[in-house]
């Protein structure tokens, strides 16, 4: 049945606005600004948010005109419902009168646990769900919790679309049960508008800048790119900054004491700094002051793994600095190997430094790969081709409907 049906008068959505309510769990830290920007690719007036409470910087990085914080308008009624039910579904009902007040054609859920979690709400109200997956929600949960392969399932059978950013995740998706022709491929894009591309010239005598930048989770692989930058230096002269900082799930502490020991056992000194987490327009501003960024994500002992692609690395490259980066999830997709930077095997920290070295020596090739990775994002994950992808999703599921 459409979407659409339970709305008299809207009209088919692809003559109409199209309206679509955004739902997440916590809004909005600065490691899912990706979200915020698929909230800016409707108009928006046709676009407002369901949160269940609100994480700094939150709304003052990450503005929007409509939306519902579920914590703060019913308080303790909604807490209460939410610890008593599975998976904390309870007190999401209490944002029915809402929703229906937005009329939407497609609820969009981030992170398959919340697309879960909301399900049942979508099926009461006759909306159809699309559900975006990550990382953790697709690797590492369904791993560490059997439960959450039956509720997946579940998922599958009454949603309307499942996106992921790239053909390694599609595959994972398809493992577990989802629907082929359910998936869809939905790139996380950038908006290049304001941003220059800076071709990265290395002077006579300036040490090789590098950046790193990533939430100390062990996927993120910071230690090997410590090590890695550690090895490069007895050949060429080099420096390393890692943006970002240690997380407060259960295994951060943990990550932060690995990224500390690989500090102190690299020998790198003041070579090595750590500046903690950035704005975007920050992180931005030092991108420039770089030659090269590193990211050697791996699947990590739990099985998480980055699912897609760090979203970083488009950042990154958008502003014309290549990478050295590891074959690891959609990671090929943003880095194409040769193209916008080197790419080695996941926990390979000798192959990641030889990379290093050979851009280090090799001030052509550093500046052909940083304009050629400028090239590819901004083409493939430009916001408005990615915007365009995201309406056709949104019509598709719309068209569907629920089974």
């Amino acid at each position: 049945m459409s979407g659409a049906a339970g709305h008299e008068g809207d009209g088919a959505p692809g003559s109409q606005p199209l309206r679509v309510v955004h739902l997440v769990g916590r809004y909005l830290p600065y490691s899912q600004t990706w979200i915020h920007r698929q909230l800016g690719w409707l108009p928006s007036g046709d676009v407002a948010l369901v949160t269940e409470r609100i994480a700094p910087p939150g709304l003052a990085a990450f503005p929007v005109a409509s939306m519902l914080v579920l914590s703060e308008a019913f308080g303790w009624s909604f807490r209460a419902a939410a610890a008593l039910s599975p998976g904390a579904r309870g007190g999401l009902a209490l944002a029915a009168p809402f929703i229906r007040r937005q009329r939407p054609h497609v609820l969009h859920a981030h992170f398959g646990y919340t697309a879960w979690r909301w399900s049942a709400v979508s099926r009461r109200l006759g909306v159809p769900l699309v559900a975006s997956f990550y990382g953790r929600d697709l690797s590492a949960w369904p791993r560490q919790r059997p439960r959450w392969r039956s509720r997946y399932r579940g998922l599958f059978a009454c949603g309307a679309r499942f996106l992921c950013e790239g053909p390694a995740m599609a595959d994972a998706l398809a493992a577990l049960g989802c629907p082929s022709h359910r998936i869809g491929i939905q790139r996380l894009g950038i908006d290049a508008a304001g941003i220059a591309v800076v071709p990265r010239v290395r002077r006579p005598g300036e040490p090789l800048e590098v950046l790193a930048a990533a939430r100390f989770v062990e996927k993120k692989g910071l230690p090997d790119a410590i090590a890695a930058v550690a090895a490069a230096s007895r050949d060429v002269d080099i420096r390393l900054t890692i943006a970002g900082g240690p997380t407060r799930a259960d295994r951060g502490p943990a990550e932060a004491a690995r990224v500390e020991a690989a500090a102190a056992a690299s020998g790198l000194g003041d070579r090595l700094r750590f500046v903690g987490v950035l704005t975007p327009a920050d992180l931005t501003a030092l991108a420039y002051r770089s030659h090269l960024f590193i990211q050697p994500s791996r699947t990590a002992a739990d099985g998480d793994t980055e699912g897609g692609a760090p979203v970083t690395l488009i950042d990154m490259a958008a502003t014309g600095l290549p990478a050295v980066a590891t074959l690891h999830a959609d990671i090929p997709d943003v880095v194409r190997d040769g193209v916008g930077g080197l790419l080695s095997p996941e926990g390979d920290v000798k192959a990641l430094a030889a990379n290093v070295v050979r851009l280090a020596r090799e001030p052509e090739l550093l500046l052909r790969l940083g304009l050629g990775a400028a090239a590819h994002v901004r083409n493939e994950f430009a916001a408005d081709r990615c915007a365009a992808s995201l309406r056709a999703h949104y019509l598709a599921a719309a068209g569907e409907g629920l089974r």
